[in-house]
Formats: structure tokens, sequence, C-alpha cells
């Protein structure tokens, strides 16, 4: 990208403030998802129109904005869309992931997991043990990396499958059920559909022993820059040690990680 022309030389905090400003205009006129007149850019960005335009040149000058000569109207290139495929090419949920693992493990004091849905099934990528108490480790959780299970009996799966429209739902239940893994699954369509609109409300999912007998576990979505659910992050325990006044407290160290992750990701819920 051209240099942004200045009148006078920058330090590093004018430089950073001025970086700001142009990621600023760009995540407006992304969002935004129409062509925009320099006035209204203006105005979402909330800076004066000339400095909207000192910034405008450069950009169409290297090819990432675009002007209609008979609206005026600028709009974003799809040359900023190639950008995105080449860091999307390089990027490893999770490797990126491993930190919020590690410090979600520490601070719910349980195993820490990520998963994906493939298949219509979920998928551990990675796990962090729980930390070691007392000089001896908590109790080895039934999770690996690569184990799959069915959607609908564990957090993660409820988690993800909130990006399953009604119809998409219909074919879940169709194709892989609701089959019984313990006493406490929930097999009736109708309550399935209950939990996961109070699921979608809360923003968290709980298996109640659901899967394994003897282990809960609690989920939070993690989100894309688009809004999308692309995974799950959650942590399990022992039902002796993750109690239901314990759940009440380690949830919101799930949600924590999760909105920081998703925001690691380019996630903004105010843009969503």
């Amino acid at each position: 990208m051209a240099p942004i022309a200045t009148s006078k030389p920058q330090n590093a905090t004018s430089s950073n403030y001025s970086s700001a400003k142009l990621l600023k205009i760009i995540e407006a006129m992304a969002y935004a998802r129409r062509p925009l007149r320099l006035q209204e850019i203006a105005q979402i960005v909330d800076i004066p129109q000339s400095t909207v335009s000192r910034f405008l040149v450069p950009l169409m000058m290297s090819g990432y904005v675009m002007q209609n000569s008979e609206t005026l109207k600028y709009q974003l290139t799809t040359k900023l869309s190639h950008i995105g495929e080449l860091i999307r090419a390089q990027f490893n949920i999770r490797d990126v992931c491993r930190p919020y693992l590690y410090a979600l493990s520490k601070d719910a004091k349980e195993t820490a997991y990520i998963s994906v849905e493939e298949n219509m099934l979920v998928v551990c990528l990675d796990t962090v043990d729980a930390p070691m108490t007392s000089g001896a480790p908590l109790a080895q959780a039934p999770l690996y990396t690569g184990r799959t299970d069915s959607m609908h009996a564990t957090a993660a799966g409820k988690i993800l499958l909130l990006n399953y429209h009604a119809e998409q739902l219909e074919q879940y239940f169709a194709s892989r059920g609701l089959s019984r893994k313990t006493e406490k699954t929930i097999t009736s369509k109708e309550r399935f559909l209950l939990t996961l609109a109070q699921t979608r409300k809360d923003g968290y999912a709980i298996s109640d022993e659901e899967n394994t007998e003897g282990y809960r576990s609690i989920a939070a979505p993690v989100y894309d820059y688009d809004g999308k659910v692309i995974a799950a992050l959650g942590i399990i325990g022992t039902a002796k040690h993750m109690n239901y006044q314990d759940i009440q407290v380690k949830k919101e160290a799930v949600l924590d990680a999760s909105a920081r992750f998703s925001s690691s990701l380019g996630y903004r819920p105010e843009q969503s």
C-alpha cells in the first residue's frame, strides 16, 4: 500500500493513530455492505470528510478502493478478499487457540478443549489437561484430540448446532437422530429444540452427564470476523468436582475465554 502523505514528520504515536483511522475506514466500508458516499463514510467513522478523502486516495491508487464515476460512491475491491484468502490459507485454529486453552484450564481448574463440527459430528481439535492439585492431577477427562461425539449429547455440539437453520436441524434429526448415550441424554426432539433455544439465549451450553456418565461440560461459541460460530471452546470435569454451584462460577471463565479468542479472530459483537 502506498504511504499516506503528511505535511510533517510523524512520530510512532501519530503514525499508529493514522493507521487506526485507516483501518476504521476500511472496516466501516466493509460492514456497510454497499457503496458509500464520502459524507456517509465520514459520519460512520466520525472523522472529517477531508481526512477521509486523504486516506481514500492511496487506497484507490493501490487498488483496494474504487469510486463509481457516476454516483461518486466508494466501495472496497476484491483485492482485500484475496488477502483474506491468503490469511485463511495459513490459519490454523488449533495453534491460535492453544494459549486460550491453557489460560482457561488454569482459571477453571478443569480440562479445557476446543471442538469443531465435521459431518454432523463434534470433533475435538485439542485439549489441555486440568492442572495439578495438591501434587496430583485431577481425574483424567474422557476427551482427547481427534475424538468424535454426537452433537446433541455434548455441550460443544449444542453450540455448533446454533449454526443450523430449521431445515438443517431436521436433516440432523433424520440422519443422526437423538440416540441415548446415558440416562440423562435428551432424546425428545421437542425438548432438545427447547434446550437449543435456551443455549442460544444464554450464550453457552451445558452437558449434564448426557454424553458420558459422571462428567459434566460447559461450552461457549467461538465466532469468526463475520459472526459465524466456527468452534466451541469449553471445559469438562467430573460431576463430583463440577457441581451445579461450580458451573455458575466456571461458566464465566468459559465465556471470557471464548470472547477473548473470538475477539482475536476479528469478531466484533456490535458489528455482527
